[in-house]
Order: C-alpha cells, then sequence, then structure tokens
C-alpha cells in the first residue's frame, strides 16, 4: 500500500506512542452485530464509535427492538466490548483495552410526533441523536429536501428535551437552515459526526463556513468523513487521506483545532448492492455512483485498520502531541462531558 508521508523511524515511533495513548474517537460508523467487532476495533486502537442504531427508517416499536437486540450484543462480548453512557466510561473502557459502542441514531422518526418518547429512547443507551436524516421529517429539513425551512415548532420542543436529558444534538444530515435554527435554540454544543467543507467539495452533505462558524462559536466539534463523494477535493477523482487531512485543516484554519473530530462513516454491513440501492435515493450525495466500492472511501482511510494513518498524518503535518490528542478524540472527549454530565 502507498505510503503517503514518508516518516522518518522516530516520527513514526512518535506518532505510533501519540495515537496509543489517545481515547480514540470515531464518531459514525455502522456495526455488524459480530463478536469480532469488537476484536477488530481493539486491534486497531480505537477506543469508542458512534454506531447507527436505530437505523434512519425505523420507527418507534421497531427502534426499541433493535435498542434491545443492539444491547443484547454488547452483553454478549462483555470481556471486549463496552455500552458507552457517560464519560467516565470511556476512560474505563480504554484503561481496560475494550472497545465501547455509542448508539446514535441518524433520524429521529422514532419520536412519531412525540416528545415524551425522547426520554425512553434515552433510557434504552441512545446518547448522540440526529435531528434529521436526507429527508424532512417532523422536525425540520434534511439536506436533501427541495425546501430549506427549518425547524419545526416541534423541532424546536426536541432540541430543548434533548438539552434536558443530556442528549448530544448531531445535525450531520440537516439542511442548512435546520442547522442554524438548532445551533440557535441549543443551549449545548451540537456536533456533526460526518460531514466534510462545503468550501473544498461543494456536495449537498457538506457544511458551508458560515454553518461551520456558527457550530463552534456554540462550542461545537465537525468530524470528518473520509467517504469518497464527500472526501474528494476534484470532482470524481477518488480522494485519499491528503485531502481528508485538507478538509481537517481547513476546519482548524477557520475556527480552530478545539473544533475537529474524526467520522469516518465506514459501514461494516456494506454491500455493492446495498450502496448502489442508496446512492439510487440519494444521488446527489452520492454524486452517482463513479465511486465502486473499491474506491468509496479515501485511499490510505478506506478500512479501519488504517486509523492510525491519522495519527502520522497529523505528525507528518507538524501538530503537537495535545493537538493531535485533542482530534483524535479529546474535543469530542470535552463535548460528551459538557452535555452528559456525570
Amino acid at each position: 500500500m502507498r505510503d503517503f508521508f514518508n516518516l522518518t523511524k522516530d516520527q513514526e515511533e512518535h506518532a505510533k506512542s501519540v495515537y496509543e495513548k489517545s481515547a480514540v474517537i470515531d464518531c459514525s460508523n455502522v456495526a455488524k452485530l459480530d463478536s469480532a467487532y469488537f476484536q477488530r476495533r481493539i486491534k486497531a486502537g480505537v477506543t469508542v464509535e458512534n454506531i447507527t442504531v436505530p437505523m434512519p427508517g425505523d420507527h418507534f416499536a421497531e427502534s426499541v427492538y433493535t435498542l434491545l437486540q443492539h444491547t443484547d450484543w454488547v452483553k454478549r462480548n462483555s470481556k471486549t466490548g463496552a455500552l458507552i453512557l457517560r464519560k467516565s466510561d470511556i476512560i474505563q473502557t480504554k484503561q481496560e483495552g475494550k472497545a465501547g459502542v455509542i448508539f446514535g441514531p441518524q433520524n429521529a422518526n422514532f419520536l412519531e410526533g412525540k416528545l415524551d418518547l425522547l426520554q425512553i429512547i434515552y433510557d434504552l443507551g441512545v446518547r448522540i441523536i440526529q435531528l434529521t436524516y436526507n429527508e424532512r421529517n417532523l422536525i425540520g429539513d434534511g439536506c436533501t429536501e427541495r425546501t430549506d425551512s427549518g425547524l419545526s415548532n416541534f423541532g424546536i420542543a426536541v432540541v430543548k428535551e434533548m438539552n434536558r436529558i443530556g442528549a448530544v444534538i448531531d445535525l450531520s444530515h440537516s439542511g442548512p437552515a435546520t442547522f442554524m435554527d438548532a445551533v440557535k435554540y441549543s443551549e449545548d454544543p451540537v456536533i456533526c459526526t460526518h460531514a466534510n467543507c462545503k468550501a473544498l467539495n461543494p456536495n449537498v452533505r457538506n457544511k458551508s463556513d458560515e454553518q461551520i462558524a456558527a457550530l463552534a462559536e456554540k462550542g461545537g466539534v465537525m468530524c470528518v468523513a473520509s467517504y469518497s463523494p464527500l472526501c474528494e477535493t476534484k470532482i470524481q477523482v477518488r480522494p485519499t487521506i491528503i485531502d481528508f487531512l485538507s478538509h481537517l485543516e481547513h476546519i482548524i484554519e477557520l475556527v480552530g483545532i478545539d473544533h475537529v473530530g474524526i467520522g469516518l462513516d465506514l459501514d461494516d454491513t456494506l454491500t455493492k448492492e446495498s450502496h448502489e440501492e442508496w446512492a439510487s435515493a440519494y444521488p446527489s450525495i452520492a454524486a452517482g455512483i463513479y465511486f465502486g466500492m473499491e474506491s468509496l472511501f479515501a485511499g490510505g482511510l478506506d478500512s479501519l485498520e488504517l486509523f492510525p494513518s491519522i495519527a502520522r498524518g497529523l505528525t507528518w503535518k507538524g501538530y503537537s502531541d495535545a493537538e493531535i490528542v485533542k482530534v483524535l478524540g479529546g474535543n469530542v472527549m470535552r463535548i460528551l462531558e459538557r452535555v452528559w454530565g456525570e
């Protein structure tokens, strides 16, 4: 495999040391419910992943079922895995050499217009919630909607209730007006678990400098994805980890090192057929299907095992140890501590 950085031996050892001491957080993934999931994360040195559960189209009954199913999966693998409900769980997971998961649905369809269902979903282990997926729901408009109407009255109530119970607001797929409304009405910092920079790539899923600045002013974090249609910086040219780092650096230059994180958006369940079906439903995001399965993610960052390459790349770029630790998970930890409390 191509080495994008050509580090010296001392730089390699230093990057490895910084990576190993970090609480590494991947803010977006879809998990395959097998025991190997946790073993793969431990081998890759990933401390915690925010996984998509329930799925975007699930309503309340389906969501309860899938959450119970995932909880049972974690319990059955308790020697290697842990469910993350508070910041101290992340610290303990790191100390014990396990791999943790945060339940984080990519839509809030499960509410079905009933605000009191939010507490039930929270009690079932959900700690990060995207307000909308690509389409409109009762909360607001997603990024692929023809309109851009912002939060509904119900949506504002959902934001306030999430603040009250301590659930992190995720705006990765939200439309621009919904995004800005959520930042405005939330008392807590908000997060994008997997979205890149519109200034480098005009994909409808990516965020403008204005949105990124508003998120940062609220104290939030933008987590950068390696999904090629979001990460490319030259149209229809497969990106590499260098392009991924360009998105990171654009955010850093715009709002500072305290407001960036990682959300690769890998999917353990992905198949050629499932991606083609998804891409046909959301062509403005997938940008067609000119990226086949072999190039669906940025080169040099297209598998979990390559996650340590981010630390190598940041070392190559000249960032300090403290800055690298922030990017790998420290910034997200700050948000979780602020919103979740103890």
